[in-house]
């Protein structure tokens, strides 16, 4: 696949490949379920290189077991997980915008800092995305334990109207570290990490705390607060060196801010704050005392005005890619449906259930707390169908 559009992706139309990892590329999607209603999507399919690879399989269906559990307004929406064309695909919600990392390229290109204001008001919605993740249960009560492990500029996304979401979540762990799927390995982007996770230490939700700290550093000041010329200096800093406090840097740098910085960098995690909540109460506060609004209005006339022509251009694409992008398979009339689902209705459940390839026990079951094991490859399905066929080898 090119990055241009191509072809059809089971249902739906391949646009542009927004993203490319070690692992898995990005799609931007979109799928008509009848004239004049679409839907955009990101589609994360996992590359054709580790397509095949039972280890990559299994973590890209870790992934998508925690992501499907999560609904929160500050964490990017997974809708579904399943196998088009061969491919592994995780179906996500598209957004207009773009990550922090772009963000903060873009003040440094036009000689900007990024306004407290704005640096407070992303801290705090992805702290309430930390406040859910963190606490999160499963159907019995039991807690999830998940820590992202990954908390990064790049793993938060800004969209155009101000809302900020985390995602990413291929190297999170969750439940028993026991049974970390990653155990033993030196997972995430070292100068963000926490000193524990340095270390190949056990890691709980003040290691993330840590991380976004880290972030609020860099967006506060324009400095990544570990970055160095190479990985020793940079775990050394992280582990052993003294965080320079921001007013050594800056005369006007906000006292309580500064505070509320160190103690989120504080090296022992007794010492820095034990949970999401504590964090963004003191954030509320500074930003409060500093008379910020909290709302979404100054990173949205920020991005505004950073980012128009971009912004003018999305727009102009997408509508130009829903009138067109899928002519050539003209989508069912909503009458057509609406006769379609009559002609279901006229099938009992229990004879849906016995028209499947396999029974649902073979499928990846993302109700429990428990990774999925799929096969080394699968052939394709249906997304939103039930017709389902899956090739186990040993």
């Amino acid at each position: 696949m090119s990055d241009q559009l191509t072809r059809r992706f089971g249902p739906y139309c391949l646009l542009k490949r927004i993203g490319m990892g070690g692992m898995a590329e990005t799609w931007l999607a979109i799928r008509q379920v009848t004239q004049g209603v679409h839907k955009f999507v990101a589609l994360k399919c996992i590359l054709p290189s580790c397509n095949d690879d039972p280890n990559f399989v299994r973590l890209f269906y870790h992934e998508a077991a925690i992501s499907l559990r999560l609904e929160h307004p500050n964490i990017l929406h997974t809708w579904d997980c399943n196998v088009i064309d061969g491919r592994h695909v995780i179906v996500m919600e598209f957004m207009r915008g773009i990550t922090l990392d772009e963000l903060l390229r873009r003040v440094r290109e036009k000689n900007m800092k990024l306004p407290l204001e704005v640096a407070s008001w992303i801290t705090i919605q992805i702290l309430a995305a930390f406040e859910y993740l963190h606490n999160l249960r499963d159907e019995n009560g039991e807690r999830l334990n998940i820590v992202h492990r990954d908390v990064t500029p790049q793993n938060i996304f800004v969209s155009y109207d101000g809302q900020c979401r985390l995602f990413d979540f291929g190297v999170a762990r969750t439940g028993d570290p026991e049974k970390d799927l990653q155990k033993g390995m030196l997972v995430g982007k070292l100068s963000y990490m926490s000193p524990e996770q340095c270390q190949g230490g056990a890691v709980d939700a003040r290691s993330d705390l840590f991380s976004l700290a880290a972030v609020l550093y860099e967006m506060a000041t324009n400095i990544a607060v570990f970055d160095r010329d190479n990985d020793i200096r940079i775990l050394d800093a992280v582990v052993s060196q003294p965080v320079k406090d921001p007013r050594t840097i800056f005369r006007d740098f906000p006292l309580f801010l500064s505070r509320i910085i160190l103690q989120g960098l504080e090296k022992s995690p007794d010492r820095r704050y034990q949970n999401a909540a504590e964090f963004a109460a003191d954030m509320r506060t500074f930003m409060k005392v500093s008379g910020y609004a909290q709302t979404n209005q100054a990173l949205r006339s920020l991005l505004e005005n950073l980012y128009r022509v971009e912004i003018d251009k999305l727009n102009t694409y997408l509508s130009t890619m829903a009138l067109t992008s899928l002519k050539e398979n003209e989508p069912p009339s909503l009458d057509q449906l609406i006769r379609e689902s009559q002609q279901v209705s006229d099938f009992s459940f229990g004879q849906v259930v016995e028209s499947m390839e396999i029974t649902s026990s073979k499928l990846p079951d993302f109700t429990q707390n428990t990774t999925p094991k799929p096969a080394d490859a699968a052939t394709s399905s249906d997304v939103f169908g039930c017709k389902r066929k899956w090739i186990f080898k040993n």
